[in-house]
């Protein structure tokens, strides 16, 4: 992509979202994170624990907002 920076980041670690607050143009962010513990992916939806549910939702959905977040400020 002749992309200049890339920015790796486990967005479950604020420390690695911290590091994404560089200073200067961004031109894009490549959001393509989705993840699920295996046992609640194993199982039928309605038996999926609330534990699992949300860090699916944080690291599938929420990521984005905390990268954007750490960028824009």
């Amino acid at each position: 992509m002749g992309a200049a920076s890339i920015f790796e980041c486990d967005v479950t670690k604020d420390d690695d979202l911290a590091r994404l607050k560089t200073p200067g143009r961004l031109d894009a962010v490549v959001h393509s994170i989705a993840f699920a513990n295996r046992e609640d992916l194993a199982r039928p939806l309605v038996e999926t624990s609330r534990a699992g549910y949300l860090l699916a939702q944080e690291v599938s959905a929420y990521s984005m907002i905390a990268v954007a977040e750490r960028r824009l400020r």
